[in-house]
């Protein structure tokens, strides 16, 4: 592995890793959670004024 340090003014200040030889990818299988999720049908609806407001504060 790998290790990078950065300093600023002689002082570490941030530690980098190469963990890409760690990483191990598993093989993904297309739709297996098919049919695990629900959408409301007004799932793009506007939101009530109540929500609204509350994102404006």
């Amino acid at each position: 592995m790998e290790s990078k340090t950065n300093f600023l003014k002689d002082k570490a200040i941030t530690e980098e890793k190469d963990n890409s030889s760690a990483v191990l990818k598993a093989e993904r299988t297309p739709g297996l959670s098919r049919g695990k999720g629900i959408i409301a049908h007004d799932f793009d609806a506007p939101l009530p004024e109540e929500i609204l407001k509350e994102f404006e504060k």
